[in-house]
């Protein structure tokens, strides 16, 4: 007996596997914007509180929408010219695509981020291990000038070895964010006996930075015994 044969496909169905992406973006697109509708003029909660979702999804959503369309344009500005052959493009070079590529990208990862933030899986993160992943960021200019630091000292002592390895990716990896949380926690045990190690809490260059602030724009004292965020009260004459 022989096996039957697949049915032939057909250009109606090929063409509504093709689009199946592009309607589940359109899809969320809708949703997004029911969902933005009814987290502004619903008047109540609805039924059983179903209504509630809206204030918590529409935000995340957009953002993730607009991070998946940043990248997706930022491959075909970067990644897809180099691999079909239709030009080249390198980091650097300053051209258009690089340019505009870059800034769509680095906006594209930021809404991804911020998007992740708002999403019930960055609200169920404890805040600790929250504020323990942000560290790093708060340090960049001092992480970076470290890892400046390091290729200069290993190219001077191995002038003929080329610092592009696994090996230093992962010596900058740790440096960079074991670095970050160490310097942190220090700071943090420093401030409770000596409070002026707050504000080199962020880093070393940070901490300069805001120093030099400090000196030259200081932010008025907060009156005592007056809760964060309250105004004080101006008494009539």
């Amino acid at each position: 007996m022989l096996p039957a044969s697949a049915p032939a496909a057909s250009p109606a169905r090929d063409q509504n596997l093709a689009s199946a992406r592009i309607l589940a973006v359109d899809w969320a697109r809708a949703l997004a914007y029911v969902l933005m509708i009814i987290a502004h003029t619903a008047p109540s909660d609805g039924p059983a509180r179903l209504f509630m979702i809206s204030e918590f999804v529409t935000a995340p959503l957009f953002a993730l929408l607009a991070s998946g369309a940043a990248l997706l344009a930022m491959a075909g500005l970067l990644i897809a010219p180099n691999l079909l052959g239709l030009f080249p493009v390198h980091a650097y070079d300053g051209t258009p695509a690089e340019q505009i590529g870059g800034i769509l990208g680095a906006a594209g990862f930021l809404l991804l981020c911020r998007s992740l933030e708002r999403s019930a899986f960055g609200r169920a993160l404890p805040p600790a291990l929250a504020r323990a992943a942000a560290v790093p960021g708060q340090m960049t200019l001092s992480l970076y000038v470290l890892q400046i630091a390091v290729l200069h000292v290993f190219q001077t002592r191995n002038p003929l070895e080329r610092d592009d390895s696994w090996g230093m990716l992962a010596l900058l990896l740790v440096l960079g964010i074991g670095g970050a949380l160490a310097w942190r926690a220090a700071l943090q045990r420093a401030a409770i006996r000596w409070p002026a190690a707050a504000r080199w809490q962020r880093g070393p260059l940070e901490g300069a930075i805001r120093l030099l602030e400090d000196a030259i724009a200081p932010l008025p004292a907060r009156p005592t015994g007056l809760r964060p965020g309250a105004s004080p009260e101006i008494s009539s004459p």
